[in-house]
């Protein structure tokens, strides 16, 4: 049988909540190597591949099958899916974390307060240059 890997965010407020969280349940995460290191111990759950990672890392590792179980963002989740949400379970939703999604224009750009100023301005935009107005992301499939 292979062993459990679970993994929790390496530092921040998510670290500190999922630790608490996992303590809320019985289990104590210590931490190996001082405060860079990268792996840890946890108490009451036999032999576990505990580590401490990215939330981008638990998101890849649990899509990918490396890491059994861990907390992370759903919306990375979402992102790093190739085929969408059939390739993970969200087992619970926490309620911790969030993340605001926003978009951001030039302050040059005094005209465009809402979205349906941006879409003008795209509009305008794709009439004048004949091409689309470019938008930037990290998250490809939101």
């Amino acid at each position: 049988m292979s062993v459990l890997s679970l993994a929790i965010p390496s530092k921040g407020r998510l670290k500190e909540k999922s630790e608490a969280f996992l303590m809320e349940q019985g289990f104590e995460v210590r931490q190996i190597g001082g405060e860079r290191g990268y792996q840890a111990e946890i108490t009451g759950l036999g032999e576990v591949d505990m580590r401490l990672l990215s939330a981008r890392e638990i998101a890849q590792g649990i899509i990918d099958g490396t890491i059994h179980a861990g907390v992370t963002g759903e919306d990375l989740l979402h992102d790093l899916a190739p085929t969408g949400p059939e390739d993970f379970h969200v087992a619970e939703r926490l309620g911790f974390g969030g993340a605001d999604v926003i978009v951001a224009v030039p302050q040059a750009w005094i005209d465009v307060d809402t979205m349906s100023d941006l879409e003008a301005a795209g509009a305008a935009f794709r009439k004048a240059h004949h091409r689309r107005l470019r938008v930037a992301t990290k998250y490809m499939r939101l």
